[in-house]
């Protein structure tokens, strides 16, 4: 077997590239592994696992199995020191988010809090980009709560360019959600509704006011919410605002008329809501699905006054209903662009028109869409009138045949 592999491992890929190196580089591990399993000739397995590092071009790539699997090897020999030194060799060669990580895990379970600190600070040195790593050191530090050296790092972080911003500013929210620092909640929302105007942003912030039983700032997230979508013309977001707002609305009568405070429905709650991947740390109110404790909860149903609420969601949602828009099926050209090309000129004399870039706009064939006529529009009112009008009629046509 030792031979068969040493004849193996003589053929170098002929070409400097990762996916013709990944089958030899196994070749390697597994040689190393027989010698450490099956020949129990640790000392040769050490040798394995340094000369297929050496051969490795490093440089153009690297395999962060091998480097972990060298250093567990030195675990298993009870040769901490030497483990760590494969990991701070590999980090200084090839810092890798899998070698992070698994030197991370390795002084978790030792119990070295402070190595880890500063494990995740070469990590975000070298990956500032890398959310999963600002997020992981932050869960870190709450999971010691340390909130104050928590925040900062969220607050580092959110300054960075970041892959992944979101998975960022979720966990960020989610934090102050758990201690229950909701004004800072609120600031965050803020901010981060100046950098961007998502849908999500916008419902889960009217969420977070909902599970606070703020039920006049969560009307007001929804309302600056429509205004905004109304303005810039988006109305497939400004759709699913009005929705989300009205299913809210009648969830909160349902709640107000069993005397109850709580509870909140969205059409596909997976996609907007924050998500916490440190849920089972989280203690939340469970009993009552929100965040605030049994006791808070308590004392604003002694002070609501269920009677003025249940006749303002009721006007509310008249309101609202009467913002629905029509579905209107339409059909429109399909113009597929031709790029400039040795062909253009030919090309330009079959093309309807330009556009801007000059680029020839040909022609294609129909498209079927759906357009949304939203009553509340000043240019959509009169043709509403007329629509509701037809469909009347068509309706007492079909009532008299």
């Amino acid at each position: 077997m030792r031979e068969a592999y040493e004849k193996a491992i003589t053929n170098l890929p002929p070409i400097i590239e990762k996916k013709y190196w990944r089958r030899y580089v196994f070749l390697w591990i597994n040689y190393a592994v027989y010698e450490e399993y099956n020949a129990k000739d640790f000392d040769r397995a050490r040798e394995i696992y340094k000369k297929a590092l050496e051969i490795i071009p490093h440089g153009k790539f690297t395999f962060s199995k091998i480097w972990i699997l060298y250093a567990h090897f030195y675990i298993r020999m009870k040769n901490l020191e030497q483990a760590r030194k494969v990991f701070g060799m590999s980090i200084a060669k090839c810092p890798r988010e899998k070698i992070f990580k698994a030197y991370i895990e390795l002084e978790l379970q030792l119990g070295n809090v402070d190595k880890c600190r500063q494990i995740y600070e070469k990590f975000i040195s070298s990956q500032p980009d890398n959310s999963s790593a600002w997020v992981k050191y932050a869960e870190l530090e709450k999971s010691l709560d340390e909130y104050d050296r928590c925040i900062a790092i969220f607050q580092a972080a959110v300054t960075q360019p970041l892959d992944m911003p979101e998975i960022i500013w979720k966990a960020y929210i989610n934090v102050e959600i758990f201690y229950r620092k909701f004004d800072n909640v609120r600031n965050l929302y803020e901010i981060l509704l100046e950098k961007t105007r998502h849908v999500k942003v916008w419902l889960s912030y009217a969420k977070f006011e909902q599970e606070t039983i703020e039920f006049e700032k969560s009307r007001d997230v929804f309302d600056r919410a429509y205004k905004y979508f109304k303005e810039t013309n988006l109305k497939e977001e400004r759709l699913l605002i009005l929705e989300n707002w009205i299913k809210t609305e009648e969830n909160n009568l349902v709640n107000f008329l069993n005397g109850n405070l709580v509870g909140f429905a969205y059409e596909n709650e997976d996609e907007i809501e924050i998500e916490d991947e440190t849920n089972e740390n989280n203690e939340l109110n469970k009993k009552y699905n929100s965040v605030l404790n049994e006791e808070a909860i308590e004392e604003k149903i002694k002070n609501f006054d269920f009677d003025y609420n249940i006749n303002k969601t009721q006007d509310v949602l008249k309101i609202l209903m009467q913002k629905r828009p029509e579905k209107i099926k339409k059909r429109r050209k399909i113009l597929p662009i031709i790029n400039k090309g040795d062909d253009f000129e030919n090309e330009i004399k079959l093309a309807d028109e330009k556009n801007l870039d000059g680029q020839a706009i040909v022609e294609e064939g129909w498209e079927e869409y759906y357009e949304y006529i939203f009553p509340d529009d000043e240019e959509n009112k009169k043709n509403f009138k007329i629509l509701s009008y037809a469909l009347k009629w068509h309706q007492e046509a079909i009532g008299k045949s």
